[in-house]
């Protein structure tokens, strides 16, 4: 998968390049991940991305049929794994599931669920809404 990242400032986003290649961590053994500043070739991308993260801020989402729901409230510690398990009555796309954090890594209580088409992700929305997750709601 892919992610863009918007750094407070250029020198932090140059930090951020040094992880080039380094492990992901312990979850997922050896494995590694690039990290590199955007190419031009990047930016209509990166775009798209944006304009959809404003669709669904400024609660427009129903104007285009996405498959990606927004998630709020989540416990601190909750993990995608638990939100897998959640919506394991529903139909999800593989590394669909993405939980937002803050600069500092630390969890906002928010995450991203991408369902396998827009049908499934109303489906999901009106069976699940205000629904308790791992006691909260």
């Amino acid at each position: 998968g892919e992610a863009f990242v918007v750094f407070e400032s250029p020198d932090e986003a140059q930090r951020a390049c040094q992880k080039d290649r380094e492990t992901f961590g312990e979850k997922f053994g050896d494995r590694y991940v690039r990290v590199y500043p955007t190419l031009e070739s990047d930016v209509a991308d990166m775009q798209q991305v944006v304009h959809q993260q404003n669709m669904v801020q400024q609660g427009h989402s129903h104007m285009h049929m996405d498959s990606v729901v927004k998630m709020k409230s989540l416990p601190f510690d909750a993990t995608q794994l638990d939100i897998i398990h959640f919506f394991e009555a529903y139909k999800l796309k593989p590394n669909g599931v993405q939980l937002v954090v803050r600069s500092d890594n630390k969890p906002t209580g928010e995450a991203f669920v991408d369902f396998e088409n827009y049908e499934e992700a109303v489906k999901a929305m009106r069976e699940k809404d205000h629904k308790v997750f791992n006691e909260r709601f």
